[in-house]
């Protein structure tokens, strides 16, 4: 029977209906084709620049409309008091300027998806998908929750789909009602508090017309955020090193040195004294000691330990991990991976997927090794996920990958079949040599076993010593060399992206889906720098001061772990979103209260600081004519132009639409200053700011090659 008729006709029966329209909204176009493959006879359709999808056969049609993500957002319902707490959903395009690429996916899902038997969100299976479709539904088509069903899945491919349209469920309405309070709850602080800061700085312009002006703004999660990676900062900026010694031996017979048993000697006198007390003598080898230790295969990957993995191995950035994860998914290639589990159920068919793997050619020898096994289980780890399982490929025979994709696609691959791997040995062999009353340690890790770890090359980098051992215990060893190590104590280190998206996990501060925006949003507001180590700019220590001193509620990680803990509480009923909703305005108008009340202060404390922080931002380095490289605005949009125009006319054009972000670096062929170049969904690179330099015309010819290329 084909597909279209028997998932026809499992509808027709379940809903006693001799005929029917069904409407389908799915989250993106490319969506919409994955989607438009599970029925036959169904027939692309036009409307503009939209395209959607029907299927009709006899007295019944299916229609797939796809989205743009949101089509819907939130603003002020009628008169802007302040604080601002009313509020309704309106279309994006009339809300948001750039938007306007949104109105032709309403306008079409408008005109041709209404007065259906049955609506179906089939965005997504998380609360944001469950927001972005039921708005449509609802507040587009005007549909009742009780004709509303949901479409639940982890992957795109025809099978699942298939499988889900058969067993839809019923309106999701505690995961849409969490997904709302939590869209209203952060438009309550983000409106609320960002215009307290601006209402501020236009007072103290209306004082002052020469001061400043530069949009700031504050967040449920983005505040706080702020707030831990300023901590890190101040304490990097106290931190005051301390000297220390090592003492280092080398024996006849090693090529590595032996460490003394204390690390660190605070006492440059002490270290002296073992130095002297060592030289000229023989060592003895005190003990030699074996140990042999299982090590366990991974857990399978979810959003934030695949962000992890991928800066470790390839550099890429969170937000860039999310964005080729999810073209993975679009692609049918790998399951839903916004998704907080570590669990593999058996349900997935666990086996199969290994075998429709070893279809790849560069995986069939690994999934050889696997499926000669008579018991599949993976190492799954603790979290879970009601509404998805951890990351996973389909089996899908991928096609056209980029390179990017290509990386990302291969790491999944064989972490996941890592999971099911036996446990590696790893040996380390521990080896104390001791001069009279002082010892010294080498320890040697090399692994007996690969187990899962052959699985997961070249991705398990784990550190192999070569150094054979030919001594034995208690012989004597000549002293090859024996020296000391000045070095000094170094402060905590700054947090990378991923790591900093790890933090804020652990904190419950935000979402798996929405955690690398949040960084993102930090650089866009110009409260942070660096993209491989994060810094925060002299305008974000300014904002978090402030905030901290008149709002610190704001910046208590705490409070808005707990306030994201009762947003998920929603979902199984354990609070309700008046609730949630109603301590969020007590709290947002009492911080207002108190804030408003030193609006002149804070103010003054934001001029001061502002010129300072924009010079800080926008000033890349030294031209060489000992001007200074300045970020610059025209009609064209931002390029770098020297602080002495018109007598240096040295100018740098900009990537349109990228955020520039300044580096302590020099470009190594001419010796201009590099500035970091960020686009959404793309790795950062680094830019030579000479128009002239050779690394900038090669670029622009492969730009040139590429561009011909793409005409032909």
């Amino acid at each position: 029977m084909v597909f279209y008729k028997s998932i026809n006709t499992a509808i027709h029966n379940k809903y006693n209906m001799s005929s029917q329209k069904i409407t389908i909204i799915v989250e993106k176009p490319s969506v919409a084709q994955q989607f438009a493959k599970i029925f036959d006879n169904i027939k692309p359709q036009k409307s503009g620049a939209v395209t959607y999808y029907k299927a009709k056969q006899d007295n019944e049609e299916i229609l797939i409309f796809p989205a743009a993500g949101h089509l819907y957002t939130l603003t002020a319902n009628g008169n802007k008091t302040f604080p601002q707490f009313n509020v309704r959903w309106a279309p994006l395009s009339e809300v948001s300027k750039g938007a306007e690429f949104s109105e032709k996916f309403l306008k079409t899902i408008i005109k041709y998806g209404g007065n259906a038997d049955i609506y179906i969100n089939a965005c997504d299976y998380d609360i944001e998908g469950s927001v972005i479709g039921n708005n449509i539904l609802i507040h587009g088509l005007g549909a009742a929750p009780m004709n509303i069903k949901r479409m639940k899945y982890s992957t795109l491919t025809k099978g699942e789909l298939t499988k889900a349209f058969q067993n839809l469920e019923n309106f999701d309405r505690k995961m849409t009602e969490s997904g709302v309070v939590r869209h209203i709850v952060d438009w309550y602080y983000g409106i609320n508090v960002s215009r307290s800061l601006m209402d501020a700085l236009a007072e103290q312009r209306k004082a002052d017309p020469k001061t400043m002006y530069t949009t700031l703004s504050a967040g449920r999660v983005q505040t706080p955020a702020l707030a831990i990676l300023v901590k890190r900062e101040k304490e990097i900026i106290a931190f005051i090193p301390q000297f220390y010694w090592q003492v280092k031996l080398l024996l006849d017979g090693f090529s590595l040195f032996f460490m003394y048993e204390e690390d660190k000697i605070w006492d440059k006198a002490e270290a002296k004294k073992i130095i002297d007390a060592c030289k000229g003598k023989f060592a003895t080898i005190a003990s030699i000691e074996k140990k042999e230790k299982d090590l366990l295969s991974p857990t399978p990957f979810n959003l934030t330990d695949l962000q992890m993995e991928a800066y470790r191995v390839f550099g890429f950035v969170p937000s860039q991990t999310q964005q080729i994860a999810q073209e993975l998914y679009i692609a049918t290639y790998i399951s839903y991976p916004r998704t907080s589990s570590q669990k593999l159920p058996a349900t997935l068919g666990l086996r199969n997927v290994i075998q429709q793997i070893a279809l790849q050619n560069e995986y069939n020898s690994l999934c050889a090794k696997l499926l000669a096994m008579p018991d599949l289980k993976p190492n799954e780890g603790k979290k879970e996920d009601l509404a998805h399982p951890a990351i996973y490929p389909t089996g899908e025979f991928p096609k056209s990958l980029t390179t990017d994709q290509k990386k990302l696609y291969d790491l999944i691959v064989k972490r996941f079949l890592a999971t099911f791997g036996e446990p590696a040995i790893r040996e380390s062999t521990k080896i104390v040599a001791q001069i009279e009353d002082y010892k010294f340690l080498l320890t040697l890790l090399r692994t007996k076993k690969q187990g899962w770890l052959e699985l997961y090359m070249p991705y398990s980098n784990l550190k192999e010593d070569t150094q054979v051992v030919s001594v034995e215990k208690g012989e004597l060893v000549t002293v090859k060399d024996i020296n000391l190590e000045e070095k000094q104590t170094e402060p905590p280190k700054r947090y990378s992206q991923a790591s900093f998206v790890k933090e804020l996990e652990k904190k419950g501060l935000g979402t798996k889906a929405t955690r690398a925006e949040i960084v993102r949003t930090l650089y866009n507001r110009k409260y942070i720098e660096n993209t491989s180590q994060i810094g925060v700019t002299k305008l974000g220590i300014v904002v978090e001061k402030v905030l901290e001193e008149y709002i610190p509620t704001l910046i208590d990680e705490n409070m808005t772990a707990d306030l994201q803990q009762k947003l998920e509480d929603i979902q199984i009923n354990k609070i309700s979103d008046a609730e949630v909703l109603e301590a969020s305005k007590v709290h947002i108008t009492n911080a207002i209260r108190d804030f408003s009340l030193h609006k002149l202060d804070i103010g003054k404390e934001l001029k001061s600081q502002l010129y300072e922080a924009r010079q800080e931002a926008t000033n890349f380095g030294k031209c060489k004519c000992s001007g200074d490289l300045v970020l610059k605005r025209s009609r064209f949009g931002q390029f770098v132009g020297c602080s002495n125009y018109p007598n240096c006319k040295q100018t740098s054009s900009l990537p349109k639409s990228a955020l520039i972000q300044k580096t302590e670096k020099l470009c190594e062929k001419c010796g201009f200053p590099a500035v970091t170049v960020v686009r959404k969904g793309k790795r950062p690179f680094t830019m030579c700011l000479n128009s002239e330099c050779e690394t900038r015309v090669a670029f622009r010819e492969k730009y040139k090659e590429y561009k011909n290329t793409k005409r032909k």
